[in-house]
């Protein structure tokens, strides 16, 4: 049988019989995937490069830790994701998370100009609220708004309970519409 036709475990299961080969095909199956998410918070290219070559270590060195009750690209995703919220954590790039909400969150094309400046208006003021937020409360919002991603979903990433992860966002919530008034 063709490598590249073997499925994602099968792969797995040959790297960690010994076969690179095999690791090589799981990398040109999902470099696309893994620089997707990547892109979508780093934008300093050399960053994007650095990052992409270290969680290709880092997933090759991971896969004795795979579990097959989950899929393969959902694993690949939790790293990735965790990796570079680490990485924006360290370099305090808080302006990514501010650029993604702004994006996801804009101006209806169909209003007209006054009702756009009060919509700009109003998310200005939400984005300062969201920027004086502690990180964990930052982490929820943007993987719950930005990514779109469920309670469980973000446990996950988080490590932390499905509890942990409602408290945060309703907090998050609580202070961001007392901020604005809401």
């Amino acid at each position: 049988m063709d490598k590249t036709q073997k499925t994602d475990f099968e792969l797995v299961n040959d790297v960690l019989n010994g076969d690179k080969e095999s690791y090589v095909i799981l990398v040109d199956r999902y470099q696309t995937f893994i620089l997707s998410i990547i892109n979508k918070y780093v934008h300093d290219r050399e960053d994007v490069k650095d990052i992409f070559q270290e969680l290709v270590v880092k997933i090759y060195f991971s896969l004795p830790k795979y579990n097959i009750k989950y899929k393969f690209k959902n694993w690949v995703y939790k790293i990735v994701l965790n990796y570079v919220i680490d990485f924006i954590r360290k370099k305090d790039t808080n302006c990514v998370f501010f650029d993604m909400i702004e994006q996801q969150m804009f101006v209806d094309q169909d209003n007209n100009p006054e009702e756009d400046l009060v919509i700009k208006e109003k998310l200005q003021k939400v984005l300062q609220c969201i920027k004086k937020l502690k990180q964990k409360y930052k982490e929820v919002i943007l993987l719950k708004y930005i990514e779109g991603l469920d309670i469980n979903q973000i446990a996950e990433i988080l490590n932390t309970t499905v509890a942990n992860v409602k408290v945060r966002l309703h907090r998050a919530m609580k202070m961001i519409k007392k901020e604005i008034n809401i």
